[in-house]
């Protein structure tokens, strides 16, 4: 944690020389004027490292080139973060439309505190929210069933389409041999939504 805008982007590759040493799970960079450069720094550093759970970029100088930057290292170089704010920032609907593909593609990320202070659409504010509760589904289906057998079956019967989506993001663990669909009742809009 670093005081209140403490000069932490004049120096900020020896930050991550320290985090190299210190190994944090948690990092605060809140309000440090952390910019589109640093984010591409601090991602390369943490690349394959699957340290960190909580990342906290709020209040800072990025836009959409740093959203898309994270979008690509939570996507291909993380398998650990679970928490991400970058609100009070700069990114529009480019990059949030990259963190969604990033959500889209994984159910580890559960918290992204993106929607207050950027300047992204309704319409893909409340996506987003989806996403992130089909993550939220997924991850409480793989805590109450500790022990994943790849090819038992997985069934969600009369729960809507939000249960479709939180099992087709399950594909992550397991391969979708059959979709069955009969009699459904749902909307286009609810179809479009998992498809």
């Amino acid at each position: 944690m670093f005081a209140n805008k403490a000069p932490v982007a004049e120096c900020f590759l020896s930050v991550l020389k320290c985090w190299r040493i210190y190994q944090p799970n948690v990092i605060n960079l809140e309000n440090l004027d952390i910019t589109d450069d640093h984010v591409e720094d601090l991602c390369k550093f943490l690349k394959n490292k699957n340290m960190i759970k909580r990342l906290n970029l709020r209040k800072n100088f990025i836009s959409n080139k740093g959203a898309i930057t994270l979008s690509q290292w939570i996507q291909h170089g993380d398998k650990t973060l679970t928490h991400l704010d970058i609100e009070r920032n700069y990114i529009g609907d480019d990059g949030g439309v990259a963190l969604l593909e990033c959500l889209e593609a994984n159910y580890r990320v559960i918290s992204l505190q993106l929607k207050y202070g950027n300047p992204i659409s309704d319409k893909l504010a409340l996506v987003l929210d989806r996403e992130l509760k089909a993550n939220m589904q997924a991850l409480e289906y793989e805590k109450s069933h500790k022990r994943i057998d790849k090819t038992a079956r997985f069934q969600q019967t009369d729960r809507g389409p939000d249960y479709i989506r939180c099992a087709i993001k399950m594909t992550e663990l397991r391969n979708i041999l059959h979709l069955s669909l009969p009699d459904n009742m749902l909307k286009i809009e609810e179809a479009e939504m998992f498809s």
